[in-house]
Formats: structure tokens, sequence, C-alpha cells
């Protein structure tokens, strides 16, 4: 009887432990926003920017969701691993206005007045082209 009560004690402050060590996985994880879906539309222009571009990771920011983000005033697009030997500053400009101009078609959350496209080349150099809505 002596030896079941030591190893319930036992058990019991090897859980207390074990929460109090791993409790804030638990609670990062139930606290973590959902991931932004992208919506239809957004889906949409970012395979055409693939097809276009011939890259294959793009990105948006905000990631998550884009309903409840009260302090971002901009929305930015990552095209990512493109190759800028192949494409001059001008032609960038070019598919970042069209890129702009579809967004506008998007009807995104008025907050959004500001509008980013990034692209990030293979050789480390990043071109920026922001418009206003």
């Amino acid at each position: 009887m002596k030896k079941k009560w030591i190893l319930i004690i036992l058990g019991a402050l090897v859980l207390i432990f074990l929460i109090i060590r791993y409790g804030f996985l638990l609670v990062f994880w139930l606290t973590t926003p959902n991931g932004g879906e992208l919506s239809l539309k957004e889906q949409v222009l970012f395979e055409r920017i693939k097809a276009d571009m011939h890259v294959d990771k793009i990105s948006r920011e905000p990631k998550y969701d884009m309903a409840k983000s009260g302090d971002t005033v901009t929305y930015k697009i990552f095209v990512n691993n493109i190759k800028c030997d192949q494409w001059n500053d001008q032609q960038l400009q070019g598919e970042s206005n069209r890129i702009k101009k579809e967004i506008d078609n998007m009807n995104l959350n008025k907050k959004f007045y500001k509008y980013t496209v990034i692209y990030r080349c293979k050789d480390g150099e990043d071109m920026r082209f922001s418009y206003l809505r």
C-alpha cells in the first residue's frame, strides 16, 4: 500500500514537472493565429506570377488573419528566387505595375493603403517597388 502511494506521488510530481517545463508549448500552440489562407484571387495572381516569372515560391504579408490585423497598412508580396540577370529594372517595374493593378481588383481591406512588391534575386539582391492605393 505504501509503495502504491509513493508511485502515485512520484507520478504526480513528474506530471507537474512536465506541465511546468513544456506547458508553454501548449500555450504557444493554442495562441498562434491561423495561417492566413489565400483568397481565390490571390491564388490566381500567385500562379500567374509563378508562370510568368518562372519562380517557385511567392509569399505575402501579413501572413496571419488579414481581417484582424489592425496595425498593418502595407500589403507585401515577396517573389523569391528570381534570376535578376534575365530581368532589368524596367521589366520588373512593369511587372510590379501589373501586379498592383491585380491587387487593386482583389478588394482588399481599406486599411491596406500601400502595396509593396519585393523581388528577391538568387544573387542576394532585392528590388522593391511600392505603390499607394
